[in-house]
């Protein structure tokens, strides 16, 4: 069993979850989280945000490589949807950093911030939020298969999803930086030498860089993702609400 880092995200091959009821408890819990896990007033909602942030996410790192390889219109949107797999737009966004107008530790910091630290985990945490079904619902976990018999168990407690939301809108603000970073070098490359706003410009440069490491360090201050709850925690969880049910007796100091 491998333990991810990000979300509390457990991955299994070839064997079910430890804390998976039969058929019969496993309708009973549906009908449960339905009415208090994946309700518009918790969980679902705290979902919806992590779709919509990332969909932000997204949207910004398709302007940083509309800035980065001087792509607009039709052209942009032909060959953008057409590059197989977000690891492509990535590459040619790092190729392309002297088009956004970044000098070495600018470079380097949306490096990392578009690497596996960063966007590529937050990017795997959505995609198992979005498309986990309930499993484990007393407990705020989802399970989502992937290929080759492959399934991860992913904590979609309130807590867990909010941390997630605040990482991606701090990453969205960093991206947002580089985007301006962009207008602000061909603004300044566009002014004829000698011209007053030129300085103007290299003001602006100036503060929007600082905003820009200002927000990597705040993304970066920010408490980190949850990880996954420990087995006897679960067992723990699960037999409390086989309790609630009537399934299990009380034990006996109770």
């Amino acid at each position: 069993m491998d333990r991810a880092s990000s979300l509390g995200l457990r991955s299994h091959r070839g064997r079910k979850p430890c804390v998976d009821p039969s058929s019969r408890l496993r309708i009973t819990a549906f009908k449960w989280a339905i009415q208090n896990w994946i309700s518009p007033k918790n969980s679902l909602r705290a979902i919806g945000r992590v779709a919509m942030a990332f969909n932000e996410v997204e949207n910004h790192l398709f302007l940083v490589f509309s800035e980065a390889t001087g792509l607009n219109g039709q052209l942009l949107i032909d060959i953008f949807s057409r590059i197989n797999g977000v690891d492509g737009v990535i590459a040619i966004i790092n190729a392309g950093a002297r088009n956004l107008g970044l000098n070495e530790s600018e470079s380097s910091a949306l490096g990392i911030t578009l690497g596996e630290g960063v966007f590529k985990k937050l990017k795997k945490c959505r995609d198992s939020v979005i498309h986990a079904i309930s499993h484990n619902a007393l407990a705020g976990i989802g399970l989502q298969r992937e290929r080759q018999g492959r399934f991860n168990e992913v904590l979609m407690t309130e807590e867990a999803l909010g941390r997630l939301y605040r990482h991606l809108m701090a990453l969205r603000a960093e991206l947002s930086d580089v985007i301006t970073l962009a207008f602000i070098h061909q603004h300044f490359a566009s002014l004829p030498d000698g011209d007053p706003n030129k300085a103007l410009a290299e003001t602006d440069r100036s503060d929007c860089s600082a905003q820009f490491l200002a927000h990597r360090n705040l993304r970066q201050a920010l408490p980190p993702l949850p990880e996954f709850p420990e087995e006897s925690e679960l067992l723990s969880v699960r037999d409390a609400w086989l309790r609630r049910i009537g399934v299990l007796e009380p034990p006996p100091d109770e």
